[in-house]
């Protein structure tokens, strides 16, 4: 079989399995492989993308690191191809990395990085070089890379194993780095000469960072490979840093104002961890990164202090914290009042504090009982139904000269009774309206010719669903307006009790009866 079947063989297994192995035959051009990695992009398994979880960083000691980096996926081409994507026998990545995404000022010693997927069944890399520089752009520019002569080499490695398992991947121990802060952090990866690729290759987690963030280069011929393309995604990652001088410690007592210590108190300096003061109110802060840093002090019921400190390096700062103390007497703790609509209050309450700190106080407002809505906003409902009656007693209140019986006639419940100075009655059978307290809905009834007080509102009201239980209701009284209320008379809101009549609407629906009475 000469070498050309076994080119074509062996590209009609990767084709129908979507899995490619290692390298062997004929070469694959450059185009013909990333048409291949597409291919095999979209048969993998829907779900099979790990996320990031795992932490195989057992051979990392440091105690300080800062993650950039949330994305879960691998990004888009040509991201995918960078870092450690042996899917080719060379790679160049450079990733910038924003001063505004890192701590400040740092010594960085170690690298970390999360893996999406790992490469398989062969997994090394060589020849690894992983530089540092720093630059102003805050976004990568296409075309070429960036000129890396005067990076630091931080790590190298003959022959190297990025991962063996998904997720964050033992850290690189890496020459320390001085970063001082204020500039953007170059992250340059070259690898190559591998004599073979692989698929699938590793991936690592990436994050869309809007802009250029990543240039890429790689090759299967060429050593170092040429620049390829520019991505916006990024490599999740983890700098592990020490301060750039030693660290200090700050210890010390916190007392209240009359000079007695507090046990339970808390001390803390941002970014580093808090202490809590033992029986006799001594704190210590130990490993405290040197120079100003914000620090504070408090407990539940004392006020808080935050200072800047200055944290000698190698040395100890001794530090006491004095915390004041509020005692607020407040009069009257609370109000209870009933407002009728579109009325105001003011009121006053005093509050003294014979503490030696400042108080804050808040008050809350419980409206136990709102105001129906605005009457000139009322929609649904006729406005008004009007009957004209005399204070000698409405005839709607008899049926032939004889009390009204309710089964007699539809609705004869609702007629009112003889001693009424005015009612209202239902007319057939559908003329129920809607009303509901507070909501846009709500029923009004115009009366004419009515001279005399009265003392009781008698109504009658239809649930169609839930349990009756006692209600608060508004009830206003207005000058006639003619198509509309005119001024307010007087206003009531008051807990009514449903009386169950024993009656039912439209065969099913319980009536019940409510008496309001007034002044």
């Amino acid at each position: 079989m000469n070498s050309f079947t076994k080119y074509v063989l062996l590209l009609m297994i990767f084709v129908s399995s979507g899995v490619m192995f290692g390298q062997a035959g004929s070469p694959l051009t450059e185009r013909q492989k990333v048409a291949l990695d597409n291919s095999n992009m979209l048969t993998e398994v829907a779900g099979t993308v790990t996320q990031i979880g795992n932490d195989n960083s057992a051979s990392n000691n440091r105690s300080t690191a800062h993650e950039i980096g949330t994305g879960t996926g691998y990004g888009s081409y040509p991201a995918y191809y960078g870092d450690f994507a042996n899917y080719w026998e060379n790679c160049h990545t450079q990733t910038l990395y924003l001063a505004s995404e890192l701590p400040g000022p740092m010594l960085i010693t170690a690298l970390q990085y999360s893996f999406e997927r790992i490469a398989s069944p062969d997994n090394w890399l060589d020849n690894v070089e992983i530089r540092i520089f720093e630059t102003t752009d805050n976004a990568l520019t296409a075309g070429a890379f960036y000129d890396n002569s005067s990076a630091t080499l931080v790590w190298s490695s003959a022959s190297y194993t990025p991962a063996t398992a998904t997720g964050w991947a033992n850290s690189i121990d890496i020459t320390d780095y001085v970063y001082n802060g204020g500039t953007n952090i170059i992250i340059d990866i070259l690898w190559g000469d591998n004599g073979y690729y692989e698929s699938p290759y590793y991936r690592n987690h990436r994050t869309d960072g809007g802009v250029n963030r990543m240039l890429v280069g790689y090759a299967d011929s060429e050593t170092p490979p040429n620049y390829d393309g520019v991505s916006s995604w990024y490599s999740n990652i983890r700098f592990y840093w020490d301060p750039l001088t030693a660290p200090g410690d700050m210890e010390g007592y916190v007392m209240n104002g009359d000079g007695l210590t507090i046990s339970g108190a808390t001390v803390g300096v941002d970014g580093f961890g808090v202490a809590t003061t033992d029986a006799t109110g001594y704190y210590s802060l130990t490993g405290v990164f040197s120079g100003d840093q914000e620090a504070a002090a408090g407990k539940n019921g004392y006020n808080t202090v935050t200072e800047t400190v200055m944290i000698p390096s190698g040395g100890v700062l001794a530090k006491d914290w004095v915390l004041t103390q509020p005692s607020l007497t407040i009069n009257p703790i609370f109000f209870d009042e009933t407002l009728a609509p579109n009325e105001y209050l003011t009121t006053y309450l005093g509050i003294q504090n014979t503490g030696d700190g400042p108080g804050d106080w808040s008050a809350v407002i419980n409206y136990i009982s709102k105001a129906p809505g605005s009457i000139t906003n009322v929609t649904g409902q006729p406005y008004p139904t009007i009957t004209s009656t005399s204070s000698d007693g409405p005839a709607l209140s008899e049926v032939n000269g004889d009390p009204v019986i309710p089964s007699e006639r539809s609705r004869d419940l609702f007629e009112c009774n003889a001693t009424s100075l005015w009612g209202n009655s239902p007319v057939g059978n559908t003329n129920a309206f809607w009303s509901q307290y507070g909501g846009t809905f709500q029923q009004y009834q115009q009366v004419n010719g009515v001279s005399e007080a009265w003392t009781t509102i008698t109504f009658w009201g239809v649930y169609t669903s839930g349990t009756p239980t006692t209600e608060e209701f508004f009830i206003g009284v207005y000058e006639d307006g003619g198509t509309s209320q005119g001024a307010e008379i007087a206003t009531y809101l008051m807990d009514l009790e449903p009386i169950n009549t024993g009656e039912v609407l439209l065969g099913s629906y319980p009536i019940y009866q409510y008496i309001a009475v007034i002044d």
